[in-house]
């Protein structure tokens, strides 16, 4: 019976644990499939005004299969200039600044590349320029000066240079081994012509320079062999200690007035007509300038012994400063005018002179200590060495043919050098004469074989025309004084980066004298030039030009120009204006050229009023 009971018992205990187990698989059966099955709410009736607001906001609210994914707002761009930068930003191309997608100059936030420097929002190039404390004097060794010769570099702050030859080939190699190795500005040769040749002559160089002589410019002056000089040059024609003490002892020049004189006397009349009007526009502009039309050459003592600068502009005068039948051998020319000036019995009458040789007489020293500028031919073999070894303080004028172009005067009267001026007006003249060809056969120039806009390289370039025979004699650093240096008001050339800017005044107008010229009336600038006052010459045709020349640096080469004429802009075109504006390119030195032809008063070709302020905008790359 127990076992019965006990089977039995687990029996039910089986059917205990089948039931709990259906039990649990029911429930979470039951518990799943009512997650899986949305509960569906009790339906109760709604009013007609519930129903209404749920009919409007079921059209409201899109159905899920009808609702639209929103994509992610985009960032604004960022903005930029052209060259990448950022607005208000500085470029890394100094000075430009991006201002609202444009580049601007802002020099004075984003200041200036080196090599510039700022002048109101923009970076400009100072124009080249002479440093007086560099600078190499060279004497033959043994004279008797060479000691003073020494102490008078070193208080200069110079290079010394004591020579054992007197070849001026030789001569130039030293120089130009201290020049490659010691870059200087000025050039000092002491010695007479024997010691230290200033004037050579040779048989073949008659193609190359004028009758066959060269003078320092071209004995030692060209360095890179370009044509251009790279410093500027002056001679000193004695080596005695004595005669060297006596010139460097009260040196600056002195006077109560620039004296620009004219002779008249075998002038030629066309050249020395523009002569004429140069000066008398340079001296209504300075009122320490005086400008005389010699009569009698008793007045030029007196203006030597008064004047602090005496101008000679009287080209075409040899007639009248040498002996009759000038020898050809500068060697043998006698100045006539100027020795028979400081004769006792000089009565004034020069054609008694020109008779014969003229009477040895000594000329009276010069206490005013004048620089002496000669424009006419053949006077520097022997009226420079006279004037020099008498108290002026320089001469600069012509060994053979003479003729500037352009007056290195008026570069005096702004503050430079007189052996920068020299500098300056050799290198332009070479321009200015039209006898040049650049490697590519162009002819370089100044006149309308060269209109438009013109970039020139002179290196390995041909010359076929005699190359000027320039002469200065005296200290190469000597400036005039102060109170006659007179900064300019009408002209004003900046260059900036990449551009140059030329702001000119209207000029001032003044009648010709007929007796001088064929002209009208006459025109005039006065502004920074390497060597002249920017002359506008006007003739009976109405013809006018405006000149400009002037030392540039760091240029490769120009791209384009644009004029503004009374705040009109207009481009330049050479068929109206015969304009020609010109970089002149050597090794190390750049000249801009620039020379603007109008005709007044023609309707065809009236755009340039030079009545008007002007504005000349070059730019460069």
């Amino acid at each position: 019976m127990k076992t019965i009971f006990h089977n039995q018992g687990q029996t039910l205990a089986g059917v205990l644990i089948v039931l709990a187990i259906v039990g649990l698989i029911t429930s979470g059966l039951y518990y799943y499939l009512s997650k899986q099955i949305p509960e569906i709410p009790e339906i109760t009736k709604k009013s007609a005004e519930e129903e209404i607001v749920k009919t409007e906001e079921e059209a409201i609210i899109p159905s899920p299969e009808e609702e639209v994914e929103e994509k992610p707002s985009e960032k604004p761009a960022t903005q930029k200039c052209v060259d990448g930068t950022l607005y208000s930003q500085c470029s890394i191309d100094k000075p430009k600044y991006c201002e609202n997608g444009k580049l601007i100059d802002k020099a004075s936030e984003c200041s200036c590349p080196s090599g510039s420097k700022i002048s109101s929002s923009h970076c400009i190039i100072e124009l080249p320029f002479l440093n007086q404390r560099s600078g190499l004097i060279v004497i033959k060794r043994g004279v008797s000066g060479e000691n003073y010769a020494r102490e008078i570099a070193s208080s200069k702050g110079w290079d010394f240079l004591a020579v054992n030859t007197s070849d001026s080939n030789q001569i130039k190699q030293e120089i130009s081994n201290y020049y490659n190795q010691k870059k200087f500005d000025y050039l000092l040769l002491i010695g007479a012509n024997e010691e230290i040749p200033y004037a050579a002559y040779n048989e073949n160089w008659k193609g190359e320079s004028s009758d066959g002589w060269k003078t320092p410019p071209m004995l030692y002056g060209d360095v890179n062999n370009d044509h251009f000089i790279e410093f500027a040059i002056g001679v000193l024609p004695f080596s005695s200690e004595t005669e060297l003490k006596k010139y460097f002892t009260g040196l600056n020049p002195k006077g109560n007035f620039i004296s620009l004189e004219n002779y008249s006397h075998y002038a030629v009349s066309g050249t020395g007509w523009e002569y004429y009007t140069y000066g008398k526009c340079l001296a209504s502009t300075h009122s320490s300038v005086r400008n005389y039309k010699l009569t009698s050459s008793l007045n030029l003592v007196k203006h030597y012994q008064e004047s602090a600068v005496v101008v000679l502009s009287d080209a075409g005068s040899a007639d009248a400063v040498y002996s009759a039948g000038m020898p050809t051998d500068p060697n043998r020319q006698i100045p006539i005018l100027h020795k028979v000036s400081f004769c006792k019995d000089f009565t004034g009458d020069i054609e008694e002179y020109l008779k014969g040789p003229a009477p040895e007489c000594e000329m009276e020293y010069l206490t005013n200590r004048p620089i002496v500028i000669h424009y006419s031919c053949n006077n520097a073999q022997k009226l420079g060495p006279q004037l020099v070894e008498n108290g002026a303080s320089a001469f600069l004028g012509f060994l053979r043919g003479g003729g500037y172009f352009y007056h290195p005067q008026s570069q005096l009267l702004n503050g430079k050098t007189i052996g920068e001026a020299m500098k300056n007006t050799y290198n332009f003249t070479l321009i200015g004469k039209r006898g040049m060809k650049d490697k590519e056969g162009k002819l370089i120039g100044n006149g309308q074989d060269s209109e438009g806009l013109n970039t020139f390289d002179i290196t390995n370039s041909v010359r076929f025309s005699p190359n000027i025979t320039m002469i200065l004699f005296g200290d190469p650093t000597l400036k005039i004084p102060e109170h006659f240096q007179q900064p300019n008001y009408n002209v004003d050339i900046e260059q900036q980066i990449s551009k140059l800017v030329i702001n000119i005044e209207p000029p001032k107008l003044f009648s010709a004298e007929p007796e001088i010229g064929y002209g009208t009336d006459l025109l005039c600038y006065t502004g920074e030039t390497i060597s002249d006052s920017s002359l506008i010459n006007r003739n009976n045709n109405l013809n006018h030009a405006l000149k400009l020349v002037f030392p540039v640096s760091k240029i490769n080469r120009l791209i384009s120009q644009e004029a503004i004429i009374g705040g009109q802009e207009i481009i330049l075109d050479s068929n109206q204006e015969r304009y020609s504006i010109n970089l002149i390119k050597g090794k190390t030195e750049e000249y801009l050229v620039v020379r603007i032809n109008a005709t007044m008063g023609d309707e065809k070709s009236g755009r340039l009023d030079y009545t008007k302020n002007l504005q000349i905008l070059i730019r460069y790359e």
